[in-house]
């Protein structure tokens, strides 16, 4: 049985079927620094316990969740 998730609900689902359309396979799915809000970094790095400055640019932001996700 594989995961999917749907590109535009967030939703996940287990299936034995192979899905199309907006589903993909989850692990196809792991989102990266740039494809996160600016608010989704932030609370992400909240969560991670990492320091950042609060007027941080979105690349930097982005630099810092790379680096220290897990």
């Amino acid at each position: 049985m594989a995961l999917y998730r749907d590109l535009k609900s967030g939703v996940i689902i287990a299936s034995e079927c192979i899905l199309g359309g907006d589903w993909v396979p989850v692990e196809d799915t792991a989102p990266s620094g740039a494809d996160l809000t600016v608010a989704e970094l932030k609370s992400s790095l909240d969560e991670l316990g990492i320091d950042y400055d609060k007027g941080s640019k979105k690349s930097d932001l982005v630099a810092l969740y790379e680096e220290n996700k897990g």
